[in-house]
């Protein structure tokens, strides 16, 4: 998936198929930002996404863009 099209689900909540076939719930951030600062594994990788809860913690793995075969908007 393209990198402008994904950063537009960034703070919202999403269903993400990756490609691997496998599916992941949770708040959409960009890593190396503010909104992921207090957890070291996310602040210090460039240019990976994660998917957080609403208590900021992971609900699955980081991923690049590339990784990302389907988006969708949930709620």
């Amino acid at each position: 998936m393209k990198r402008e099209k994904l950063e537009t689900y960034i703070g919202r909540q999403v269903k993400v198929l990756l490609f691997d076939g496998r599916a992941y719930e949770g708040c959409l951030q960009k890593t190396n930002t503010d909104a992921v600062k207090h957890n070291p594994n996310l602040y210090l990788k460039h240019n990976y996404y994660a998917l957080l809860d609403k208590g900021g913690n992971t609900m699955g793995p980081i991923f690049r863009c590339s990784h990302v075969t389907r988006v969708k908007e949930v709620g």
